[in-house]
């Protein structure tokens, strides 16, 4: 279907087909993050002060937008009840920033597995990424990746198989389109 903007389409076997759940209005704003890897290796040391700092910035920065909006604090409630989205993989590139972690954080109280990966590296806050990593998300994402840099996070994030893809840039669907023809 052609549908501007942010989207989920889920299957309704009520209906028969896929429906798009526009509950996600705020679609400039999303954005998920799950479980931050320093340049895609993750080694065994202990993480240093400046990154538990930089967690902690990113935790205050998720509260504040958890305690502004509302409607995701509905969504989460109901997600939590009803998990929607319990044995779904969810792989989400969009702005990685406050309000889209919340996103994540939302889609994964829902029962998702959910990877992420930035859409833009100079709008990825890495404090952020390393909140959401201190969750025990799965994120693939750093402020000022270079393009190959991206390119390798997208594809370490489409790994998961996800049945559900949420992309504000189209990046990851070209990823996928040109996956399929090999």
């Amino acid at each position: 279907c052609d549908v501007s903007g942010l989207f989920i389409c889920t299957y309704d076997e009520r209906e028969g087909c896929c429906v798009a759940n526009y509950t996600f209005v705020f679609a400039h704003y999303v954005s998920l993050i799950f479980h931050y890897r320093s340049s895609l290796r993750r080694t065994n040391s202990s993480r240093s002060s400046s990154n538990s700092r930089s967690s902690s910035i990113g935790h205050q920065k998720i509260e504040w937008v958890r305690r502004n909006m509302p409607i995701l604090n509905q969504l989460e409630d109901q997600f939590a009840q009803e998990l929607p989205f319990a044995d779904k993989r969810v792989t989400v590139c969009i702005h990685l920033e406050a309000k889209t972690a919340y996103l994540a954080l939302v889609l994964r109280a829902g029962g998702a597995t959910v990877s992420v990966t930035g859409s833009n590296p100079e709008s990825t806050k890495d404090d952020v990424v390393a909140a959401l990593a201190a969750e025990g998300l799965h994120v693939y994402a750093r402020h000022g990746a270079s393009p190959e840099e991206m390119r390798r996070y997208m594809s370490i994030a489409l790994e998961l198989q996800p049945h559900v893809v949420i992309d504000d840039g189209g990046d990851l669907v070209e990823l996928l389109h040109e996956s399929q023809r090999q």
